[in-house]
């Protein structure tokens, strides 16, 4: 059996272009992005990780795009480079704990979101 717990940071307010793109998204707008991350691992203790572990990486990737054109942080971000940057930051700040990513869902919109499966 595999055990796969996530959580999910809501309302990140932050603002975009796509340059390059043929179309409205090509001019800068905003969205109010959600981010969820899945892990897996073994329940050791009860638990595959504790929640409020899973919240201090989450308020680190919101604290990172809030309120920021994500242009300066990454040059194209599309829902699937944010995605993949998130996975990355993942890793570093999972090294030493016994769980892997599941997946990384993306949505900028309630009807548009993008998912990383590892």
């Amino acid at each position: 059996m595999i055990a796969v717990v996530s959580r999910t940071v809501e309302d990140i307010s932050a603002g975009h272009f796509l340059p390059g793109y043929k179309g409205d998204c090509a001019n800068q707008h905003g969205h109010n992005w959600t981010v969820e991350v899945g892990v897996s691992g073994p329940i050791l203790d009860g638990f595959v990780i504790d929640f409020k572990e899973l919240d201090g990486f989450l308020a680190n990737v919101k604290s990172e795009f809030d309120h920021k054109n994500i242009n300066s942080i990454i040059p194209m971000p599309t829902a699937e480079n944010i995605g993949l940057r998130i996975a990355k930051k993942f890793e570093l700040w999972s090294w030493s704990r016994k769980i892997d990513l599941a997946f990384v869902r993306v949505w900028e919109t309630r009807k548009s979101m993008f998912e990383l499966r590892a």
